[in-house]
């Protein structure tokens, strides 16, 4: 009988909101040595929950990992909104500063989540985040992006060890151009395409030195409808060319499947294992 555990947490202490909750899968062999990985959803910005996303934390605990599902605040119409122009409440940037809030709780509030152990079943210091679509946007902006750095930026980069972006959207711009009806892009942006630029990924140029900058392992599959390839292509540029980050990989022959298909795809879950255990 297996003694994996499931827990849920409130990051966010003020109030409690389904969107600012986190499901922690803890396998029975964990220890304070092991590796955490932060799985962030997708869902254009306004869809999707952490649970939707459980066979996957499942996957990932059978390989011995603890992972945490997060929730974010999401970008929805209130009743007849959309038809008289009223832009939703949560737009940009507050997806990617609720994300933060979630791990920094992980990282730095272990003795809330744990107030009787005398240790911890992951290690704080070794952070993994991995996120799909949208999500992926959100993993790349907190890594790339100073706006989200803390006080001790070279401190706190240093505890997040590796980012995959899986099916990811990187230039808002870019994608916009290719699926003009993508009406989400707006919803969540707002309806200024001047912004989009400094919305996405490829336009941002960390302040840390290349060294401090976790691997990166950017995930597309061919088979995707929903997001091109030019998605992935444009963000690898940008990494390698503009960046220079040390140790990126792109992965697109190894995965199969749709959009939402390949996320719980054998080959998907192989590569997130090899990429955290070669670290």
């Amino acid at each position: 009988m297996s003694n994996d555990t499931k827990t849920t947490h409130h990051y966010y202490t003020h109030e409690k909101s389904h969107f600012k909750e986190l499901d922690l899968y803890i396998p029975s062999s964990a220890t304070e040595k092991s590796p955490l990985l932060v799985f962030i959803h997708g869902g254009a910005w306004r869809s999707e929950d952490k649970a939707d996303h459980a066979p996957l934390a499942q996957a990932l605990v059978a390989h011995g990992f603890p992972v945490a599902l997060i929730n974010y605040r999401l970008s929805l119409y209130k009743d007849d909104e959309k038809d008289k122009h009223i832009q939703p409440q949560v737009q940009h940037p507050m997806h990617i500063q609720d994300s933060k809030e979630a791990i920094d709780y992980l990282i730095y509030q272990q003795h809330r989540m744990f107030p009787e152990n005398e240790s911890y079943p992951y290690d704080p210091s070794n952070v993994y985040l991995i996120g799909h679509s949208a999500g992926a946007h959100i993993a790349m902006m907190l890594t790339l992006d100073p706006a989200y750095y803390g006080g001790n930026k070279e401190e706190e980069r240093k505890l997040v060890s590796g980012v995959i972006g899986a099916q990811g959207i990187y230039d808002l711009n870019l994608l916009f151009q290719k699926f003009p009806n993508y009406d989400f892009v707006p919803q969540a942006f707002g309806t200024d395409i001047s912004r989009y630029v400094d919305a996405s990924p490829v336009s941002k140029q960390p302040t840390i030195t290349t060294d401090q900058l976790p691997e990166m392992l950017v995930v597309h599959s061919l088979d995707d409808t929903l997001v091109d390839i030019g998605q992935a292509e444009t963000m690898m540029d940008h990494l390698k060319n503009n960046i220079h980050v040390p140790h990126v990989l792109l992965e697109t022959t190894r995965v199969k499947g749709d959009h939402y298909d390949m996320l719980y795809s054998k080959e998907f879950i192989d590569s997130i294992v090899e990429f955290v255990n070669n670290k």
